[in-house]
């Protein structure tokens, strides 16, 4: 068996699979949207499972990860069937789910995460200062 017309017939299966297809298919804007959909979709998923081994598995981390992956499926579902409108206000939704979802989560800008870089990583929650750029609160 040879591997090279092999691998060609699978890449060719998979690429005609993730072509635009249906009444916006020749649109430019349309495959402008469905790339980057599909570009989102295959980013995220690859890089969620190539750091399963570094944290815990949580619910929320796979929460967050499954409601933006199946916000970009519906979006692309939509777009194949030739809702432009849809298709993008149902990616800037599940976007901004998502987003909303993360903040919650991991404790939006308060978090330890966001903190590691600056200054004030050695602080406490609960001190009673805010931070090394606004100095010590008034009355402390």
């Amino acid at each position: 068996m040879r591997l090279k017309p092999y691998f060609s017939q699978i890449v060719h299966r998979v690429s005609h699979f993730m072509r635009l297809r249906g009444p916006l298919a020749d649109d430019p804007t349309a495959q402008m949207l469905h790339a980057l959909l599909l570009l989102i979709g295959v980013w995220t998923g690859m890089s969620w499972i190539t750091t399963l081994h570094l944290a815990p598995i949580t619910f929320a981390r796979i929460l967050n990860v499954a409601v933006l992956e199946a916000s970009l499926a519906a979006a692309l579902v939509v777009l194949r069937l030739g809702y432009f409108r849809s298709a993008s206000i149902i990616h800037l939704a599940g976007v901004w789910l998502w987003a909303t979802l993360i903040l919650t989560f991991f404790d939006g800008v308060h978090s330890r995460e966001l903190c590691s870089t600056c200054r004030c990583q050695s602080r406490l929650p609960g001190s009673s200062d805010i931070g090394p750029r606004y100095g010590p609160r008034v009355g402390a």
